[in-house]
């Protein structure tokens, strides 16, 4: 599941990891908007490690009725911390139709943001 979505974060990360606009204060908030969820992320999502402290973050067991609730709340956040007026994320969804049922709830989370991703 999420596999789509996982993609294109990563896809981001590899972008950014290549750019100019890869830097310490782009790192420090990505840190600290993931928080102790970050591994959730880093599951799905390994090369996200290189915005963060490996000091910071350990892997640890989740009960699975706040897996989805968290893993949610940590795709937002990710998705806060690499956005901002000067550089804005965009997704294009394509196939939808093929989406799975996680991806799928991922993207209406996100599209029912509460202004919080207006960079995306």
């Amino acid at each position: 599941p999420h596999s789509s979505i996982m993609a294109g974060f990563s896809d981001l990360c590899d972008l950014i990891l290549q750019s100019d606009i890869y830097n310490e204060a782009l790192r420090e908030k990505v840190q600290t908007s993931l928080g102790p969820d970050a591994d959730l992320l880093v599951r799905a999502v390994s090369n996200i490690s290189s915005f963060l402290d490996e000091a910071n973050f350990t892997s640890r067991q989740v009960k699975y009725e706040s897996v989805l609730v968290k893993f949610k709340a940590v795709c937002k956040n990710f998705l806060r911390a690499m956005s901002s007026p000067e550089h804005p994320v965009v997704f294009f969804l394509d196939d939808i139709q093929w989406m799975d049922q996680g991806t799928c709830e991922i993207i209406k989370f996100l599209l029912q943001d509460d202004g919080e991703l207006s960079n995306i």
